[in-house]
């Protein structure tokens, strides 16, 4: 509110120790002419849900999950039915400079998941990986019960973002 005041005392508080999701590479080869590169993604906070995101000119031809095939861009052709019902948060996310290829996990084994890439060979390979927790951590500073979360869907979430080439 314009004009409107409010005293707050601000205390210097460390941050709560969060371990981040890790994606290792476990084997690269070339099969075929394409370099086929296997990959280990595990979170050891068990996060809420956790996006990878791959850039759409990476060049993957084939993509599998534990062992279960998964649709490259390439691959994923939508009806005219499923384009009138994308939300408009998809729809501001096609209108992107960059376009990425998202994969949204929600409830990764504990264990982590197997993912194997096959890819152009000669071009690298650049991933985000975004790890969402609803909720702060236990141990981090509260917002004080006077005041209210922003209208944002990671409000008061611990997320981590970061960005891996191969």
């Amino acid at each position: 509110m314009p004009g409107y005041d409010r005293k707050t005392k601000i205390k210097a508080t460390p941050l709560p120790a969060f371990k981040a999701a890790s994606l290792v590479v476990t084997g690269e080869r070339m099969v075929g002419g394409m370099r086929e590169i296997s990959l280990r993604l595990h979170s050891p906070a068990s996060a809420d849900y956790i996006n990878l995101l791959f850039a759409s000119d990476a060049g993957i031809t084939a993509a599998s999950v534990n062992g279960f095939p998964v649709a490259t861009p390439s691959e994923q052709v939508e009806s005219t039915q499923q384009t009138e019902q994308v939300s408009a948060m998809k729809e501001k996310d096609k209108t992107r400079a960059d376009n990425w290829w998202r994969w949204r996990w929600y409830g990764l084994p504990d264990d982590g998941a197997d993912i194997v890439l096959t890819l152009k060979p000669g071009k690298t390979l650049q991933m985000k990986i975004v790890e969402i927790d609803y909720g702060l951590p236990a141990d981090a500073p509260q917002r004080p019960l006077d005041s209210m979360p922003k209208p944002y869907t990671w409000s008061d979430s611990t997320v981590i973002f970061q960005t891996i080439e191969l």
